[in-house]
Parts: C-alpha cells; structure tokens; sequence
C-alpha cells in the first residue's frame, strides 16, 4: 500500500491508476530539477511523474504549499 501526504495525493493517485498509461512517485535525487529561492536552490521532487497518451506529466500537490 502507498503511503500518501495528503488525501489530495491519494485522489490523485486513484485518477492516475485509471487515467495514466503508467506513473510514479519518485525519491529525491531521481531528477536533477532545482529552483531558486533566495540566496538557495533547493532541488524540486514532484509528487507524480506519470505518462498519458499525449503527454508526460509532473505533478505536485500544491494544497500542501499553498494555504487557501
């Protein structure tokens, strides 16, 4: 069973599982994307990474950085 940060998370994987030809969740390190913050440049782990038949996809569950 996956474990999820958010429910919002756990929806999303449901709708992948149905939509998606393939996904996944990768771990720190599997991609080399960094942004910049300030003086920093944290490296970017989306949430998802998944596969449909018109596109690839990376996905972040943004109810967990922005407060509504």
């Amino acid at each position: 069973m996956q474990k999820f940060h958010s429910d919002t998370e756990r929806v999303l994987a449901g709708v992948l599982e149905r939509d998606a030809r393939r996904w996944f969740r990768p771990v720190a390190g599997q991609f080399n994307i960094y942004y910049r913050s300030g003086a920093n440049q944290p490296e970017y782990v989306p949430d998802f990474v998944a596969a449909t038949a018109d596109h690839n996809l990376l996905l972040l569950d943004v109810e967990r950085f922005v407060p509504f």
